[in-house]
């Protein structure tokens, strides 16, 4: 009787591919959390890379980041939309708000200065964590809404995003101290529902 057999390269290349499929689904990263909108979101943020003018009053800050998919591939000419609150808080509708297209790399960066907390509610002096806002959309991705905050903030404490929060190193500049925090995006997370997406700030 004449038995057929599986050629043992079709054997071996058959139990790579599902392997290969295997380490690239236990590979995929965690997308970057979706949060909301905030209420001072504006469209339209001017192509800059440099919101720190002298004068500027609080810490400067080097904001770095790379955006990526969830298998840690660097997203190009994604749109990263900026923005956040003055170092004392107060937020101005002209000033510290950014965009740009993530570079080949998946890179995109800002030099601003550390902002504020936020005044959430004037009557019982409650404040935010000091954050930046971002947005990042790429035709290939879902857009991402989310939040950037900082170690050692204490206003941290019991705040429902703990991981998105940076550490910050201080580094002198140019005979200057900068604060200089790295983030890295991952795209993929589902959007909120479409009546969370207008929140507050």
């Amino acid at each position: 009787m004449l038995l057929r057999t599986t050629p043992l390269f079709l054997t071996v290349a058959v139990t790579a591919a599902m392997l290969a499929a295997v380490r690239d689904a236990h590979a995929q990263r965690e997308p970057t959390t979706q949060t909301s909108i905030g209420i001072f979101y504006l469209p339209g943020a001017p192509v800059t890379a440099d919101l720190w003018r002298v004068g500027d009053q609080g810490e400067r800050l080097r904001l770095q980041g790379r955006v990526l998919d969830r298998r840690g591939r660097p997203v190009t000419g994604a749109l990263v939309e900026l923005w956040h609150a003055d170092a004392t808080g107060g937020v101005d509708e002209t000033r510290y708000r950014a965009a740009q297209r993530t570079r080949a790399d998946g890179r995109f960066g800002i030099r601003t200065v550390l902002p504020g907390h936020i005044e959430m509610a004037r009557h019982n002096s409650v404040f935010a964590p000091r954050h930046i806002h971002i947005v990042v959309t790429h035709p290939d991705h879902p857009r991402l809404v989310s939040l950037i905050f900082f170690r050692g903030d204490e206003r941290l404490d019991g705040s429902p995003y703990p991981e998105l929060a940076i550490p910050l190193e201080k580094v002198v500049v140019q005979g200057g101290e900068v604060l200089v925090g790295d983030v890295e995006i991952i795209l993929g997370a589902t959007p909120l529902p479409a009546g969370d997406w207008q929140g507050t700030d």
